[in-house]
């Protein structure tokens, strides 16, 4: 997601605004024109495979599904919106609101060292590798400023592509990050988007609910209350029977969904879902059905500004932007978007101003964005009508 910085004040209060505006939209926008768009932006980059949205807005009277392109390359089946994708780091937002909620429920402090938290053996590998995780928190692996390094480097993307088959565990990823990386310095003292981070986390989660990730992501963020039926956890949990087939999503030229799923499994990535159950979860999430305290939403908005490196050393490729709790803040044409994107073309958000949430796929892995590209024009013709 793409933003200009905002001071954490700043950020919180511009977002209440915006949710009070959002009551005065009330025109049902031009869904012949958000096909359009769709039909256009595929035309104009061939090499995406397919393409799914969905939109949602209660002010703007607004539930609306597209689709363009093929669900695979291999087969050439047309896509249908109601397919599941991999959500790669778009699952980092469930993770970020699962550790929150361990919060509420009283389970860990954000401001907690980390060694408080995760297993033994987890906290073992991070120690012989030279991290301090008494003094490393909760937080700073939520806002990517706890000086961790990442394995997500050529070595892996070369280890996954050679060998698709390998069983990565939580704890060998972690393993394998501190052989390709080092601490990149103490806490708060740089920012790094780090995918190990949040890996992290998924441990974390698992120690305190005293379960596997995915059925404790699903317990602590009441997916079956609010209706997330094409949600689930791979591996970890059954794949509905009810689903259509998961879509194709590229790494280059490689199909990655027969790979097996544990290379990114365990909080950096991990989770399944159609666009309208994405959208559905960011609605929720905003409108104060996920979290049981107002003010934890607030926390999951505010950004740490670390000493150094600052929000763009990631290179990430994505332009100016904000990371917060487990979310990026960003702004097009004046609003602020809330929201994550993922590896393989996923990205899922909500702009509070137009009471907009959405779920959008490009079917692959893309450098510059362009699944926020797609975004962008959409959010155009809804502001224009």
């Amino acid at each position: 997601m793409l933003s200009a910085r905002r001071s954490p004040t700043t950020l919180l209060s511009f977002c209440a605004a915006m949710l009070l505006s959002a009551s005065a939209l009330a025109r049902v926008p031009d869904t012949a024109t958000l096909e359009q768009v769709v039909t256009d932006f595929l035309a104009e980059h061939p090499d995406i495979p397919g393409i799914m949205v969905h939109l949602r807005s209660d002010a703007m009277g607004l539930e609306w599904s597209g689709a363009a392109g093929v669900a695979d390359r291999e087969s050439g089946t047309p896509i249908r919106v109601d397919q599941p994708a991999r959500l790669a780091s778009t699952t980092k937002t469930y993770v970020s609101a699962a550790v929150l909620r361990l919060a509420e429920r009283g389970l860990l402090n954000l401001d907690g060292s980390i060694d408080r938290y995760l297993s033994d053996e987890v906290d073992a590998i991070l120690r012989s590798d030279g991290y301090a995780t008494d003094a490393i928190s909760v937080r700073h692996l939520l806002t990517h400023t706890g000086g961790i390094g990442d394995h997500l480097v050529d070595a892996f993307v070369e280890a996954i592509q050679t060998d698709r088959d390998r069983e990565w565990t939580l704890s060998g990823t972690i393993s394998f990050m501190t052989e390709v990386s080092d601490p990149l310095g103490p806490p708060g003292a740089v920012f790094l988007y780090s995918d190990g981070g949040y890996i992290l986390l998924g441990d974390i989660v698992q120690t305190a609910s005293a379960t596997t990730l995915g059925p404790a992501v699903r317990d602590l963020l009441r997916f079956d209350a609010l209706g997330l039926a094409a949600t689930w956890w791979e591996v970890m949990e059954p794949d509905p029977p009810h689903v259509a087939p998961r879509i194709g999503q590229y790494l280059f030229d490689s199909n990655i969904r027969d790979w097996k799923p544990t290379f990114d499994l365990y909080g950096g990535g991990g989770l399944v879902a159609t666009m309208p159950d994405i959208a559905k979860f960011y609605e929720a999430l905003f409108e104060g059905r996920v979290f049981t305290e107002p003010t934890t939403l607030a926390t999951m908005l505010t950004s740490i500004v670390p000493e150094r490196g600052g929000p763009f050393s990631g290179g990430l490729g994505l332009g100016g932007y904000q990371y917060c709790h487990g979310i990026f803040a960003s702004e097009h044409a004046g609003y602020t978007i809330f929201g994550h994107s993922g590896a393989w073309g996923t990205v899922g958000g909500y702009v509070p101003a137009l009471d907009l949430a959405f779920g959008v796929s490009i079917s692959m892995l893309d450098r510059n964005g362009r699944q926020n590209a797609l975004l962008h024009r959409l959010i155009d013709v809804l502001v224009a009508n």
